[in-house]
């Protein structure tokens, strides 16, 4: 099974996320409430094959720091 390699940009992923929660009406503030199972959207994002490498990028708000780490020990470069 060929091995993949991640490139992702965090900020584009959580702003797309807040785009759509306002498209969908979800009230004035949906956008503050969104929030993104990031170890969900990497295993979608290497669907069971073996991850090579794994590189995270992007704005992460102070609040949201323990995400960053929890990617670390997953074994993505951020």
């Amino acid at each position: 099974m060929e091995r993949v390699f991640i490139y992702w940009d965090n900020s584009n992923i959580f702003l797309e996320a807040q785009r759509l929660a306002e498209e969908r009406n979800e009230g004035p503030a949906s956008r503050y409430r969104i929030r993104i199972n990031f170890d969900d959207l990497l295993r979608l994002a290497h669907a069971n094959r073996p991850v090579e490498r794994a590189f995270a990028a992007g704005f992460v708000p102070p609040e949201m720091r323990h995400l960053w780490n929890r990617m670390e020990s997953n074994g993505i470069q951020v």
